[in-house]
């Protein structure tokens, strides 16, 4: 369902979704409640009110840690408040995770900017990136970098810890933003490109089409080498290649 700059004022009207049970899959941007919310706030305040929504404005499912963590920032928010400005739905969570403490003087919002690492090829650079980006904006970033068109670019994130276990992970959701995939300093992402497929000469379809190409291997820092044998730490069922 995608309700993206409707005339939705009131959060009345956003938790009447919870009505729909097979409600899964929903966009919701644009909006005049939204208005007042960063980014990240917007995001945790929907998640927590709608726990039947689990694709929120495109991208992978909403996880377990992230539902969760997004219903315990909610208790907090409403903490401070009078019970008449309390929604129904605190009462609700309260239930579920008890009545918190407030976090005194700790930001919960991510850190803006973070250091990392991207590799493409033989080139390496060390980049302060923003997180509060999409992964549409974000390509567009490494084309200036790189010289890689965003609709010829696959683009690998590692996480210095899950990839050891599950291997690298393709950012393949234009508009999903950085900052939930709990970019770290430290983390590093790979460029890839999409091979070109060539057809027989004569065909009518002569021109090349893209194909994708094998995931890449993982890199230990700046100074790797083409050709090298790098382990990323991937799981012994999972082959790399880098192209």
């Amino acid at each position: 369902l995608n309700v993206s700059t409707t005339n939705i004022n009131s959060w009345t009207e956003v938790e009447k979704l919870r009505k729909f049970p097979g409600l899964i899959d929903l966009r919701i941007q644009g909006c005049p409640i939204l208005d007042e919310y960063t980014a990240h706030e917007k995001r945790m305040m929907l998640i927590a009110r709608l726990p039947n929504v689990k694709v929120l404005n495109g991208g992978d499912q909403i996880t377990t840690t992230e539902r969760e963590d997004s219903e315990r920032a909610f208790i907090r928010h409403f903490l401070d408040k009078p019970e008449i400005q309390r929604p129904s739905r605190f009462d609700e969570l309260v239930d579920v995770h008890g009545l918190l403490d407030p976090l005194v003087n700790i930001d919960l919002s991510p850190d803006m900017n973070i250091k990392v690492r991207i590799y493409h090829k033989d080139e390496c650079r060390e980049e302060s990136i923003s997180v509060m980006q999409s992964v549409k904006q974000f390509k567009q970033l490494l084309q200036g970098y790189f010289n890689v068109a965003p609709a010829n670019m696959r683009l690998w994130y590692y996480d210095q810890e899950m990839t050891k276990i599950a291997g690298p992970e393709e950012m393949k959701f234009a508009n999903k933003e950085l900052y939930t995939y709990n970019v770290i300093d430290g983390d590093y992402f790979v460029v890839d490109e999409k091979a070109q497929l060539r057809v027989l000469t004569g065909s009518p379809r002569a021109n090349s089409m893209v194909f994708g190409s094998p995931s890449p291997t993982g890199y230990s820092s700046c100074n790797a080498k083409s050709g090298s044998n790098l382990n990323c730490g991937t799981s012994p069922n999972s082959s790399f290649s880098k192209s």
